[in-house]
């Protein structure tokens, strides 16, 4: 999940099966939860554990990019990726999101 931090504007998304959606309900109404409050003034890394998966995220120029992993995911290679997310998605759409703008 990738969002606006000034004001939580969900910007990506993954899309699952229904099995996988079923299976990861709780987690993700959690995380959606964690995007709401995080504010440019949180951790700028951070792992939150939520059952049999930990939630975690990143924030890289006031976007927030959170993913879920099951718990015995090794914490830096799940930062690693959330890193190349933050660099691809600021290399792609960079410019089209203006954090500070509240338009997108």
């Amino acid at each position: 999940m990738i969002s606006r931090c000034s004001d939580g504007l969900a910007l990506a998304a993954s899309i699952d099966d229904e099995t996988t959606e079923t299976k990861l309900a709780e987690q993700k109404q959690q995380a959606k939860l964690v995007l709401r409050r995080v504010t440019p003034q949180s951790e700028p890394q951070c792992t939150i554990e939520s059952g049999p998966c930990s939630i975690h995220y990143v924030i890289a120029n006031d976007i927030v990019y959170l993913t879920i992993a099951d718990k015995s995911y090794p914490r830096k290679l799940a930062f690693s990726y959330l890193d190349e997310l933050s660099k691809e998605f600021e290399r792609s759409f960079g410019g089209a999101v203006d954090p500070r703008s509240g338009s997108g």
